[in-house]
């Protein structure tokens, strides 16, 4: 089973010597940096808050030592131009600040209010700008939760907590919020811009309808740790060990990749796995869905579900919010603690295996296009190398991380649904999924391998039923070298396999070298883009040696690999991300 990362900072360590990438930094940061958060925003909801440009970019706060700030923008604008450029379909709020550099004098174009206004503002560099991070005592809170709001409509259903300050305000369950502190109140958007642009004991002014009557109210706004204080009746509040534990797997998804599934908000989790006696098992959460908020709170670009979590205790109860097959969805969580936790682990005889490799020759607008294992699940259902996976269980396969999902995440035996494409044509196969045992022909793994003796040289290890010699770490020689057209073409004719000899693939800092004490090889690179990740290692024979689903990912990566399976001899690294493609020949010898 591949490795789990539940913490994404690595450095992949493939030491050679000979082969050192370099990647030039500057000195200092010339980028322009507006200085605020922002959310793209439906057609309809511009067109109901009556903007003529769906385009733009709705403010959502302002970055502290910024142009922004200097300029006076302010949260609920909505930015629709810089200069001669405006907002469209191709070019967002980051593609017209692309246009300049730090220090540029620059009009801003937004609506306020409804009126269209300019400002001239110096856009400055983000290394300028300063960020507050609230305590629970900082923090405002008006204790509402979503009651099955309906997007682009003018109003926000809610639910009401006891003691908090929209009590305070005389709202009950189910009225509609229409407006906060003048603002339209549209989507659960607008209630956390709202929120957030406050501090505690300000006064919030809130105009709602009830059974069709508009009412408007004014309170001071309570912070959020007098309303756990009054809820919980606790004279002590903040003191969160572990904070609360919710029990899923998650990764977070790109803005293109957001899109794609249909998400407007793109700052939330997209679970991947469900760990056993939790709140997220025992609330229905499911490998798939889209966590993007809890009560009040919602993901965005200035916290995450992490962030949302440590406002909680454990034994606290909870609304958690998700997308599920495009659905909006709530559940009611009471979250637990990470000791609690039941984790489940499988040998290769239990875990599923479904019997495909990423193919990095070609690329493809929707799906992943995979090369199938011989007697595997993917063989059995038919499935031919070359054909691209667009789902798999009904859940869409954008990238290789959501293979990696559906597959994880079922039973030995399970009846697995697979679309796929081959040319044009779309073709459905249903199979019940095998071991990794069963594909290989194995009836135990009790003798896959034996524990290394590292004090001796030449150890033998069994793998697959087959006796090989193992590295002598005290006398060997590590060679990264470019993969040569003899060797790609090679390994295309003699075992069906595409590695392409030409690297597309930006990768800093190869490195890859013996460390005798443990018996493995360090790898380490760095990726200054950022995409849809996976690292694979090959032997001769085309079998994998080593396979690493990042997700989505960037920056330094390291991990400890055993290629010592062949003995001195060649192996194959290819690291792959999104369409783009290094691939590197490994050849070990005696020092």
């Amino acid at each position: 089973m591949m490795k789990r990362l539940n913490t994404f900072v690595f450095i992949l360590t493939l030491i050679l010597p000979t082969l050192l990438f370099s990647q030039k930094q500057d000195c200092e940061d010339t980028r322009a940096f507006l200085g605020v958060h922002s959310n793209e925003i439906s057609r309809s909801k511009a067109k109901l808050l009556g903007f003529d440009n769906p385009h733009g970019s709705y403010v959502s706060s302002i970055i502290g030592n910024t142009a922004a700030e200097v300029g006076g923008l302010a949260p609920f604008d909505y930015i629709y131009g810089i200069n001669e450029y405006r907002a469209d379909s191709n070019e967002d709020l980051s593609d017209m600040l692309s246009h300049f550099q730090s220090s540029d004098e620059v009009i801003v174009h937004f609506y306020r209010n409804g009126q269209p206004m300019s400002q001239l503002v110096n856009l400055s560099s983000r290394s300028n700008s300063t960020s507050k991070k609230r305590t629970a005592e900082e923090d405002p809170h008006m204790g509402i939760s979503d009651d099955d709001d309906d997007d682009d409509e003018l109003g926000v259903r809610v639910d009401v907590s006891r003691g908090s300050t929209a009590e305070a305000l005389g709202l009950d369950d189910r009225d509609i919020i229409t407006a906060i502190n003048g603002h339209p109140m549209i989507d659960w958007s607008d209630i956390s811009t709202a929120i957030d642009a406050m501090e505690v004991g300000q006064t919030i002014s809130v105009e709602y309808e009830r059974d069709g009557d508009m009412r408007q109210a004014s309170a001071p706004i309570q912070s959020r740790a007098k309303a756990q204080q009054q809820y919980n009746n606790k004279t002590v509040i903040g003191t969160k060990n572990a904070g609360a534990f919710l029990g899923i797997y998650s990764n977070v998804l790109s803005r293109e990749k957001a899109k794609k599934l249909g998400f407007e908000n793109q700052y939330g989790s997209y679970v991947s796995g469900v760990i056993g006696n939790t709140g997220a098992e025992r609330a229905g959460i499911q490998p798939f869905d889209y966590i993007y908020g809890i009560d009040e709170y919602r993901t965005g670009s200035r916290q995450d579900l992490g962030d949302i979590l440590h406002k909680y205790d454990p034994g606290e109860t909870a609304k958690v919010y998700y997308v599920r097959k495009s659905q909006d969805r709530s559940s009611n969580i009471t979250f637990g603690s990470r000791s609690e936790a039941v984790y489940k682990e499988l040998d290769k005889c239990e875990e599923p295996f479904f019997g495909v490799s990423g193919d990095h020759s070609r690329s493809w607008s929707k799906g992943v296009p995979v090369q199938v294992i011989a007697n595997s699940t993917a063989s059995s259902l038919g499935m031919q190398s070359r054909d691209v996976i667009i789902s798999i269980n009904d859940f869409p396969i954008i990238d290789w991380d959501d293979i990696s999902v559906a597959i994880d995440n079922m039973t030995v035996g399970q009846n697995i649904r697979v679309r796929y494409m081959r040319d044009s044509r779309e073709i459905t196969g249903i199979q019940a999924i095998k071991s990794y045992c069963e594909t290989k022909g194995l009836t135990s793994i009790g003798n896959m391998e034996i524990k290394r003796n590292l004090s001796l040289s030449g150890v033998e290890r069994v793998v697959e039923g087959r006796a090989f010699k193992a590295v002598d770490f005290t006398n060997v020689k590590v060679n990264v070298q470019e993969m040569s057209r003899e060797d790609s073409n090679q390994l295309r004719n003699t075992k069906g396999f595409n590695l392409s000899s030409s690297n597309t693939l930006r990768v800093n800092n190869l490195q890859l070298y013996p460390d005798p004490q443990k018996g493995l090889f360090h790898l380490s690179f760095s990726l200054p883009e950022n995409g849809s990740t996976r690292i694979q290692i090959f032997n001769t024979t085309g079998r994998t040696i080593y396979d690493y689903d990042l997700g989505n990912y960037t920056g330094s990566f390291e991990d400890e690999v055993d290629i010592s399976q062949n003995g001195n001899t060649n192996y194959f690294l290819t690291v792959s991300q999104n369409n783009k493609v290094m691939a590197k020949k490994i050849v070990l010898e005696k020092g």
